[in-house]
């Protein structure tokens, strides 16, 4: 069946593309994954988010491991369209690079890579939650308070508490 639905991949109708994209999920052959990288890799909606979405949901580590290298290695647009999708499905394996993002408070996804981190169970999230607290635009303290009042750990609601007193 794998070639067929790589042969709907690249159909002339984008629900026909789309369906593959998701079947392709259940695929951990190297000409599944590959056909899924090339589609993240045209960053074309909707199809690229479909791709990511199917990497990300992916039971086999090769696709993780594609994904992983993407977000490493891609222009700011694809790290974009990326974190928000391993934020829906986030995995320890990819919390250094998740944290990565996170750490830069200039990032347009920072909010997001905190959220995904977040879900994680990141060791360092409070400092993160203490740095975009401190040093991130206003909209970056905003999703960061926001999530921050979700934790319910005594430092967490201290840090909450120091930034609302501020």
């Amino acid at each position: 069946d794998l070639p067929v639905i790589v042969a709907y991949a690249d159909h002339n109708e984008v629900s026909m593309q789309r369906a593959a994209l998701v079947a392709l999920r259940h695929f951990g052959d190297r000409r599944a994954i590959d056909t899924l990288m090339k589609y993240v890799r045209k960053n074309a909606e909707p199809l690229a988010s479909t791709a990511i979405e199917s990497l990300a949901a992916s039971r086999f580590a090769d696709a993780q491991q594609a994904l992983l290298e993407v977000l490493q290695n891609e222009g700011p647009d694809s790290k974009k369209a990326i974190v928000k999708v391993l934020a829906r499905y986030p995995r320890p394996m990819w919390e250094d690079a998740i944290y990565e993002v996170a750490n830069d408070p200039r990032s347009e996804v920072a909010a997001e890579a905190l959220a995904a981190l977040m879900r994680i169970g990141h060791p360092n999230l409070l400092d993160v939650f203490r740095r975009d607290l401190e040093q991130g635009d206003d909209e970056l303290q905003e999703a960061a308070f926001n999530l921050l009042v979700q934790q319910t750990d005594p430092q967490s609601e201290a840090l909450a508490m120091t930034y609302v007193l501020e």
